[in-house]
């Protein structure tokens, strides 16, 4: 039997889309440990008392790959 995956809800990454609907781009940050956390998890960072931060970042940068999703994952 597969495992059920339960997606993250909406409301997680709803900064990450509203930044895009102002033309910028942000991603979440952990406070304590400042690594980057793409796609932002349920629990919080791995860090025990750290919070996400969103931030703004460069529109710059280097693509090494993508990934085309043709069905829902």
């Amino acid at each position: 039997m597969l495992p059920v995956f339960d997606p993250p809800p909406a409301e997680l990454a709803a900064p990450f889309w509203r930044a895009i609907d102002a033309l910028r781009l942000v991603l979440p940050r952990c406070t304590l440990c400042e690594q980057w956390q793409w796609y932002p998890p349920v629990g919080g960072t791995d860090c025990p008392g750290g919070d996400l931060r969103w931030e703004e970042v460069a529109e710059t940068g280097t693509l090494y790959s993508f990934t085309v999703v043709h069905r829902s994952f």
